[in-house]
């Protein structure tokens, strides 16, 4: 809150009644008479940022981040610390003298979040509610005037309520803002790329542009995934003893009386019996809601990382640096199957993703796993295939779920199963941008090198001279998008899930893998903060390769 003068005297002076500390307010009748009703670590969490006494309320924190489990009380928390510094300024004698301001100068306190009526009903309702029954406020400063999305006080202050795509409340003179779910402010209602960061640079410029540190911005929210707003706050307050920050499973906030007693233990936290129902139903979403620990995408593509895992054979990546150089042992001799590359194209921001996967057919059948020329893959006649070595090594490693899916159908029914061989990111140089001609020389050294490269598809970005001088050497090229649709991340996803994918273990694939989240049910996309241009490279390889195919039907359908 506001820098309150340590010398009494000065804070009659400056001060119609001298205002009570936040416990006091709360718990009060004069005030709040709350007693009963707050849980005790919500009033500690608001005594840590307002202080003990009105003396400690020196303007510690500029900003207050609270990640804290659905149903443990982060939103009337926000209530309660608005209505606080609500009563504070009605205390004052005169808040435009105080603050600096011209007489006259409206003074708001104002409320955002993703819908107007979830602002409307949850805070603002709360706060008006509280308002209503106070005795300190119905004797003191009655509503000079009330809004459906408004409370105007005496001494022009203003308490006011907006949604994401409200601009009329940052228009006023804010001294207080509260951003109520700030990890779910990612879009739009007509479907317009939306984050956080806009209303809070714009709360925030007007919090400091008017009161200095005398101001606080509270941001309070359940997790999204792990590379969301609030969880980006919370980590720069690791750095910045500005920001007031606190993560809470919701029952490390509802008190113990709340519960039997009883817990069981998941990924080292002891948690109540109460919840265990739903931590056996969703794991994941009882992590991210209960605990305020997100594992990973909201709605999230790979759900289950397990078969991505449980697909990688080797953990040696044949791109050596930064610079597109190849390893020495990364060469093709004797192998004629048709390679796929698809080449994500960054320029200045994103990185270039690059990827490269091959297709095999199997028969799969009473006697084992045949190759469509009706010579099984075994041990024992592995010798007489010496020009498809890499092709029988990859046979013989099929994994068992693979060939127990397989072999469901007809004796003789074909499968395809697809290796990733190579993925890489090539990032820009500071400030510089991707060398489009380097990609081009990575793309035919692969070819020098053995690889029969019989498809390059590009995403279409930048492209196009590219791919004109690709095809003067000889590549067939063209343009495919993984963006415009779910398919290529489907097909990616249904052969990871049914064991017929095989990868090698790239630390930054896995990263993007487990972040991407399904958008609307359209498209597939990283999150706040995050990238996908390797899984974009691997999803147009996958699919190139897999659509190369005369057998690659694949059956059901991705939710």
């Amino acid at each position: 809150m506001a820098r309150l003068d340590r010398n009494w005297a000065d804070l009659l002076a400056e001060y119609s009644q001298p205002p009570a500390d936040i416990a006091e307010f709360v718990q009060s009748p004069v005030y709040l008479d709350l007693a009963d009703d707050v849980y005790p670590e919500v009033l500690s969490t608001l005594q840590q940022i307002f202080g003990i006494t009105p003396e400690d309320s020196s303007g510690a924190y500029d900003e207050v981040v609270l990640c804290w489990g659905i149903g443990s009380g982060k939103s009337y928390l926000a209530s309660l610390a608005i209505l606080y510094m609500t009563y504070q300024v009605l205390c004052m004698r005169d808040p435009q003298r105080h603050f600096r301001l011209s007489p006259g100068t409206q003074i708001a306190l104002v409320i955002m979040g993703p819908s107007s009526r979830q602002v409307r009903s949850v805070i603002f309702s709360d706060i008006y509610g509280l308002v209503k029954r106070s005795p300190w406020f119905q004797q003191n400063c009655k509503l000079q005037r009330q809004r459906q999305d408004a409370l105007e006080f005496n001494k022009n202050v203003l308490i006011a309520a907006g949604n994401s795509t409200d601009t009329y409340v940052l228009g006023y003179n804010v001294l207080t803002g509260v951003i109520d779910e700030a990890a779910w402010l990612m879009e739009t209602q007509d479907g317009r790329r939306q984050s956080a960061d806009d209303i809070y640079t714009s709360l925030q410029r007007r919090i400091k542009s008017r009161f200095g540190s005398q101001g606080l911005l509270l941001m309070v929210s359940s997790p999204k995934h792990t590379s969301d707003f609030i969880e980006g706050k919370l980590k720069e307050a690791e750095t910045n003893p500005r920001i007031f920050a606190s993560r809470r499973a919701v029952w490390e906030v509802k008190p113990p009386d709340r519960f039997c007693g009883q817990t069981f233990e998941h990924k080292g936290l002891h948690v109540p019996t109460e919840y265990y129902e739903e931590f056996q139903r969703d794991p994941n979403r009882a992590m991210r809601d209960l605990a305020a620990l997100p594992q990973g995408a909201y709605h999230a593509l790979f759900v289950d990382m397990d078969p991505l895992y449980s697909a990688c054979t080797d953990s040696r990546h044949p791109v050596i640096d930064e610079h597109l150089q190849l390893a020495d042992w990364f060469r093709n001799e004797g192998d004629a199957r048709p390679r796929y590359l698809h080449v994500d194209l960054g320029l200045r921001h994103d990185a270039c993703g690059i990827a490269m996967a091959v297709a095999d057919t199997y028969h799969v059948g009473a006697h084992g796993v045949r190759p469509p020329d009706g010579d099984a893959y075994t041990s024992d006649t592995a010798e007489s295939h010496p020009n498809r070595e890499n092709a029988v090594g990859r046979a013989s490693r099929l994994p068992s779920e693979a060939a127990s899916t397989l072999s469901r159908g007809a004796a003789s029914e074909p499968a395809t199963t697809v290796t990733v061989e190579l993925m890489t990111r090539f990032a820009p140089p500071p400030g510089g941008e991707v060398d489009l001609a380097q990609v081009r020389e990575f793309i035919i050294a692969l070819r020098e090198r053995g690889f029969n490269i019989a498809g390059v598809s590009y995403d279409g970005f930048q492209s196009a001279d590219s791919q004109q001088i690709l095809r003067r050497h000889g590549f067939a090229v063209k343009t495919v998008s993984v963006d415009r649709d779910m398919s290529r991340y489907q097909m990616l996803n249904e052969l990871a899930q049914q064991g017929r994918l095989t990868l090698y273990r790239y630390p930054p694939f896995f990263e993007e893998a487990a972040q991407l989240e399904i958008i609307r049910e359209q498209k597939v996309d990283h999150p706040r903060g995050g990238s996908k241009d390797v899984t974009d490279a691997v999803a147009g390889a996958v699919s190139e390769a897999l659509l190369s195919t005369s057998t690659s039907v694949l059956r059901g359908h991705v939710l």
